[in-house]
């Protein structure tokens, strides 16, 4: 049931309607369930079909509302410690590395431009 493309095409207009559709300060989308969603979101895009393919090959003797619920589940799980443990890190590397770089390359601008007044 919740793999044909009209279930699936529904839940997409729903979550559309919920997150574009909503005024500012909703208190659905504005609270730690949000913002936990909201760091996550992009490793469950990009893992939420492998984990689903996963569940489907396991065949699983459950209702098609428990796999679906399965899915969501484990891909949140595996979509969150993506997000610990390679996404924040890497994101933290690389703002580390650009902004430590940028602030010596403005340090040096600096130096040339009263050098260059003197």
């Amino acid at each position: 049931m919740w793999r044909d493309v009209g279930v699936l095409m529904l839940m997409s207009l729903a979550f559309f309607g919920l997150v574009f559709m909503t005024p500012d300060g909703n208190r659905i989308l504005e609270n730690a369930l949000g913002d936990f969603f909201g760091k996550i979101s992009y490793s469950l895009y990009l893992l939420h079909l492998p984990v689903m393919a996963f569940v489907l090959a396991l065949e699983l003797p459950l209702a098609p509302v428990l796999q679906l619920a399965l899915v969501i589940a484990l891909a949140t799980a595996v979509a969150y410690l993506s997000f610990r443990l390679v996404e924040d890190p890497a994101r933290r590397g690389l703002r580390g590395r650009f902004t430590a770089q940028g602030a010596s390359a403005a340090e040096s601008a600096q130096r040339g431009r009263a050098s260059a007044e003197l």
